[in-house]
């Protein structure tokens, strides 16, 4: 728990758990990234371009998400980690976060993953947008430790 106390962000208090029949049906954290990165949009392709448009128009009949113009930042929560026994109870548990999410005036939930990652099938009924990323990774260290109660800050490439 230590370690979770030093990440930015993050903690156990934002883990959502789904009980069903005296067990675990649905968990999803959520690492509320405006606390170690702020990402500032330069600029949408066409396609991006015509649905902001398309979004902010039907919000003014419903309620609709919302993506940020060129200069506005990302209000965003990546959700980690994710598991669950069946795609309706992680819908159920997305739903709730998605609440929490509005609630808190978030703009944007990121799930990171495959395109046929199994957890895609309880996004049924969410607005969502498929992104290429290119992840880097860099191989853990043995012999860095930082001492006890110091912050653990990332750097924006090692998301």
């Amino acid at each position: 728990h230590e370690s979770l106390r030093r990440l930015q962000g993050f903690s156990l208090d934002n883990l959502l758990v789904l009980e069903r029949n005296g067990g675990l049906a649905a968990c999803v954290g959520y690492w509320d990234w405006r606390k170690i990165v702020a990402i500032t949009v330069q600029s949408l392709n066409p396609r991006l371009r015509f649905l902001r448009g398309a979004l902010n128009l039907a919000g003014r009949v419903f309620p609709a998400p919302s993506l940020p113009g060129p200069g506005e930042a990302l209000t965003q929560w990546c959700l980690t980690p994710v598991g669950f026994t069946s795609p309706e109870a992680l819908h159920a548990v997305l739903v709730t976060l998605n609440n929490l999410a509005v609630q808190e005036r978030i703009g944007q939930l990121f799930l990171v993953g495959e395109r046929n990652a199994p957890w895609f099938s309880a996004l049924k009924g969410f607005f969502s947008a498929d992104t290429f990323v290119h992840l880097y990774v860099k191989p853990l260290v043995d012999s860095v430790s930082l001492p006890q109660g110091t912050p653990v800050y990332l750097d924006a490439v090692d998301l």
